[in-house]
Formats: structure tokens, C-alpha cells, sequence
């Protein structure tokens, strides 16, 4: 092999190392953010509860109707 196709091989080897190991860093930051904020999620529902709210209050969507997931559609 040619240096010059070696060294094109190497640096896209290199960019594609740096480019994984960016996005993965973003994955584990997003599962970080979404554990403090499911944290978050239950100890607002404890308050909730321990104000004397009702438990079935707390669903937020009917679970028989899957188009009050399509949030982004409208």
C-alpha cells in the first residue's frame, strides 16, 4: 500500500475513533440528565402524595389512547 493511501486510511481510522468516542460521551451524559431527572420525577410525585394528592392523579396519559403521545405531530 502507498504511504499516501496509509496515511488517508489512518486518518479516517482516527476521525471515526474520535467521532465514536464524542457521541458516546453525549449518550452517557444524556443518560446521566435522564436519571437526575427521573429522580426528580419521583420525589415530585412523593411530595404530591404527602400533600394528599390522589395517586390516580398521577397518570399523566390514558394509556388507552396512543395518540396523546404524538406530541410533536401538531
Amino acid at each position: 500500500m502507498r504511504k499516501e493511501e496509509n496515511d488517508i486510511i489512518n486518518g479516517k481510522a482516527w476521525k471515526n475513533e474520535h467521532i465514536s468516542a464524542y457521541a458516546q460521551s453525549k449518550i452517557d451524559r444524556l443518560d446521566e440528565e435522564n436519571t437526575k431527572l427521573r429522580i426528580a420525577l419521583c420525589n415530585l410525585r412523593d411530595e404530591y402524595l404527602d400533600l394528599g394528592g390522589d395517586m390516580n392523579q398521577l397518570e399523566l396519559f390514558d394509556k388507552n389512547d396512543v395518540s396523546q403521545l404524538r406530541i410533536f405531530e401538531d
